[in-house]
């Protein structure tokens, strides 16, 4: 077999174009830090290789020193660059400082120094000579205690990184250890060819072939790089995040090919395997959930990049999230929210089952002003009555044309009487009669709304309040009449219960002003009232679901919650609070177009 000075160099050109053409695969890729440590730690590799056939090729003698000499700066920086790159891959550069980095290079420019500076102080070669074989010569030498230094240091930083990925390999998911295991390989190849040369395991084989071991490993990370899209992800750091996630992640690149995912995507779609380096839309659930929310490529996301996606009786929220630096790399982000959704339905009922409560509350406190109303009345046509009875009984003694008069007005007060309990029995209808959530919406005149709720609470306000209307001219308007007289309803219960926390000085009455208008295609209401402001603090929370200042006899904090989603939800309009001193609400709602 000879020496291997040949060999080596018929070999070293090829290497070096390989390494070439590695490093030009990189360059799409030129974004991505470990593939730029990788350019590097290559590039240093055809610097070992130069500098190793230019010791073999030139002048015995000085020439032959140098190149021997600058093979020393590859020698030193690429066990630095090997640490790098897989300090990036395996994601503990997160975790180690990058002036560890700078320092590892720091301290092999310094060695390289050492070396260069030989000359002076031998403490790297003590002695040294130069060896022919096939017409080629080398430079050997008697190593000095720099040299073992130098050696150690190399060699433990090049460990150090293949520690790291192997741990990677062996701790980290099936999914990413075909990735991992090209990187094995590669790193296996100098360290191999370096024992053969330190060890003479091929008799009268005196070349060290360690440089094309390491242009081996360049090939095996080129190879990794086509097989399994190894430098589009980072996988073997979040390796142990992504597989305990119960958040689904599918990362695509800029042409739709998965460059990673975990297994929760995998439960969350039924599938079973992994998918890094495939086009997603070959896979069926892929291609319908893209369907689903409007994704055609990054270029072309949906409208809304979030969502809700059902598979079955299961529901997930999905989120799309583009890479910051427009590599067009987008993530899925998938998550069950069933039990979410469930939850929200049982809140939903809860505050339905309040919302209910609430409105017998109200009806509870009606009842005592609507008996008082209706027994009024009736007590009236009761006296009539019975001065009726009394007249028709002279009448039958006696014609009298002044008792006919009589009978006449008691009539109409009869009359009177029973159109104001029919007033307030149909007020008190239509402000009960049974609404929905979905009920259809219908014209609504907001000013006979207005005074029917305000008939209906009559009994409430008149000892301590009055009303006054200040109406402007407005459209009808389309809307769930049943829920803006709640909203009405609440509005001026608050304020009559305003009003009646106000200290009674002398002289002092409530007094309610009811405001309406029509402005920008909004019909508008404004409720004030003089009782006690509102305070600052209190103001911002006055819409706030439970919230209330009250008693638990008086409020539930329900009642302005419910008349808000009302309001802005189901109606489509606005109710604020627009004053704290005096109080006023101003709800707003949209009038009929044309």
């Amino acid at each position: 077999m000879g020496s291997g000075f040949k060999l080596f160099v018929d070999v070293t050109p090829a290497a070096i174009l390989v390494m070439i053409v590695c490093m030009i695969a990189l360059i799409p890729y030129r974004k991505e830090r470990t593939a730029i440590s990788l350019v590097i730690y290559i590039g240093f590799v055809c610097w070992l290789l130069i500098a190793g056939i230019g010791e073999l090729i030139s002048p015995v003698g000085p020439m032959t020193k140098l190149f021997a000499t600058l093979e020393y700066v590859a020698v030193v920086a690429i066990p630095v660059a090997w640490v790098s790159f897989s300090l990036r891959y395996t994601g503990w550069i997160k975790n180690t400082k990058y002036w560890l980095i700078i320092g590892g290079a720091a301290i092999s420019f310094f060695m390289f120094c050492l070396v260069a500076t030989n000359d002076l102080h031998h403490l790297f070669w003590q002695q040294i000579f130069y060896f022919e074989s096939e017409g080629f010569y080398v430079l050997r030498s008697l190593h000095g205690p720099l040299f073992w230094i130098v050696f150690i240091y190399c060699w433990i930083a090049v460990s150090l990184g293949a520690i790291l990925i192997l741990r990677a390999y062996f701790s980290g998911p099936k999914l990413y250890r075909r990735q991992s295991i090209w990187l094995i390989a590669g790193i296996l190849f100098p360290g191999i060819m370096n024992a053969v040369y330190i060890f003479h395991l091929i008799p009268g084989f005196s070349k060290d072939f360690t440089p094309i071991g390491y242009a081996l490993s360049g090939v095996c990370f080129l190879i990794n790089t086509y097989l399994h899209r190894l430098f589009w992800i980072m996988p073997v750091s979040r390796s142990a995040l992504l597989q305990d996630l119960r958040i689904g992640l599918l990362v695509l690149d800029n042409r739709g090919y998965v460059i990673d995912h975990n297994p929760a995507i995998n439960r969350i779609f039924g599938l079973d395997g992994v998918y890094i380096g495939h086009k997603a839309t070959e896979f069926i659930p892929f291609r319908d959930f893209f369907a689903k929310i409007g994704y055609a490529s990054e270029s072309s996301p949906p409208r809304i990049p979030l969502g809700r996606y059902d598979i079955g009786n299961l529901t997930y929220a999905w989120q799309l999230q583009t890479q910051a630096n427009n590599s067009g790399t987008c993530v899925f982000i998938i998550e069950n929210i069933s039990a979410q959704i469930a939850l929200e339905n049982d809140v939903n009922r809860i505050k339905a089952e309040f919302i209910k409560r609430e409105r017998l509350v109200s009806i509870g406190q009606l009842s005592a002003g609507l008996a008082h109303e209706i027994n009024n009345p009736l007590a009236y046509l009761k006296s009539d009555l019975r001065s009726l009875e009394r007249l028709i009984e002279r009448k039958l003694v006696a014609d009298a044309d002044k008792d006919l008069k009589e009978i006449v007005q008691i009539t109409k007060g009869i009359a009177d009487g029973l159109d104001r309990i029919g007033k307030v029995v149909q007020s008190l209808l239509s402000f009960t009669r049974k609404g929905s959530m979905d009920a259809a919406a219908e014209l609504y005149d907001l000013h006979e709304g207005i005074d029917s709720t305000l008939d209906i609470m009559h009994y409430e306000y008149r000892e301590i309040a009055d009303i006054k209307k200040d109406y402007g001219t407005i459209p009808p308007i389309v809307i769930q009449k049943n829920e803006i007289n709640q909203v009405l309803f609440n509005i001026l219960t608050n304020a009559i219960q305003a009003i009646k926390e106000h200290p009674k000085e002398d002289g002092y009455r409530g007094l309610i002003t009811i405001r309406t208008g029509f402005s920008k295609m909004h019909v508008w209401c404004e409720i004030e009232n003089n009782g006690p402001p509102i305070s600052p603090e209190t103001a911002p929370r006055v819409f706030e679901l439970f919230y209330t200042t009250k008693s638990e006899k008086l409020g539930t904090g329900l009642g302005l919650n419910y008349s808000q989603d009302v309001v802005e939800h189901r109606n489509h309009g606005r109710l604020t609070l627009v004053s704290c001193d005096p109080v006023v609400f101003r709800m707003e709602l949209p009038a009929v177009e044309g």
